[in-house]
């Protein structure tokens, strides 16, 4: 029996920077997935599990699938993305704005073959705020291409519109035992956080002068009474990059480092020692044998 518990597996698709992070960051009020400006910030299946009363939603962030999968990597995330989708009870389908296209074409086909609820949400809606009439059209036009359960516009960096969605997704909550404990946020270990970390804070300081062949390998974790040791692999498919993200006399490198080890060290409550190396990988993005290796197989 439940004794009233309630547990929701919730997809989160959408198109690479749509808000889908952001979104699962605010509904937990932490930082639990790798954010930026550009699009593509997730590369893993993230697990956020946010409880509250007797709820529990487990919040599936998913690579924003890409049309223009040329690369095995890209296959590799698009892959995820739709694995996801079959696992789930629930899916938020995240919206960029006023924005329907291919991509949004190419999810509804997949979510059609499932079968699950839908709600459609409609992020970013602040930059709309003077174009009531265009939200209205743009939320019938939604309307007509599958059945939602409902459609919501919303910011998910507005408190109030995060906690009106989670009203919503009590609605549709599933009543079951939880499936984790009430005060665990993720299913992922503080090796992979660390690693979401360092990528976070290169697609945050090198914004486009370093693209998304960016992989991160952490060679050694270790936590001690008082202390926590890492050592992680940067790997880049370009010297030039290597180049970029060390910087002159390892000026980029070792203020990665820093704001790495300041994030972590409030996290952990100990010291932390990382230290950074960068590789040059080749084509690894293309590489099976590699993809796998850096753990990127779904």
């Amino acid at each position: 029996m439940s004794d009233g518990h309630f547990t929701t597996v919730i997809a989160v698709v959408g198109r690479p920077n749509a808000g889908k992070s952001t979104l699962i960051n605010s509904l937990l009020g932490q930082k639990i997935v790798a954010t930026s400006r550009r699009p593509q910030t997730t590369r893993h299946r993230i697990n956020a599990i946010h409880t509250k009363d007797n709820y529990q939603f487990i919040f599936t962030d998913t690579p924003g699938i890409n049309q223009n999968s040329r690369t095995a990597f890209l296959r590799e995330l698009n892959k995820t993305a739709c694995v996801v989708l079959s696992d789930s009870d629930l899916i938020l389908l995240m919206l960029d704005g006023l924005s329907w296209g291919t991509v949004e074409d190419a999810i509804l086909k997949q979510m059609t073959r499932e079968n699950i609820p839908c709600l459609a949400i409609i992020n970013k809606i602040d930059r709309y705020r003077q174009n009531r009439l265009d939200i209205l059209e743009f939320m019938k036009d939604v309307e007509q291409k599958y059945g939602f359960m409902e459609i919501i516009p919303l910011s998910s960096r507005k408190l109030n519109d995060v906690n009106y969605l989670e009203k919503v997704l009590r609605k549709y909550a599933i009543k079951q035992e939880f499936m984790f404990p009430a005060d665990q946020v993720t299913d992922q270990s503080m090796r992979f956080y660390t690693s979401e970390l360092i990528r976070e804070r290169i697609l945050r300081r090198f914004n486009k002068e370093i693209p998304y062949s960016a992989a991160i390998v952490i060679d050694h974790y270790e936590e001690l009474p008082g202390e926590t040791h890492i050592k992680a692999t940067i790997h880049v498919e370009h010297e030039s990059h290597k180049h970029i993200i060390i910087g002159s006399r390892g000026h980029n490198i070792k203020e990665i480092g820093k704001q790495v080890r300041e994030m972590l060290c409030k996290e952990t409550d100990t010291h932390v020692d990382i230290r950074l190396w960068v590789k040059v990988s080749r084509s690894w993005s293309t590489n099976p044998k590699l993809l796998q290796e850096f753990g990127y197989d779904s």
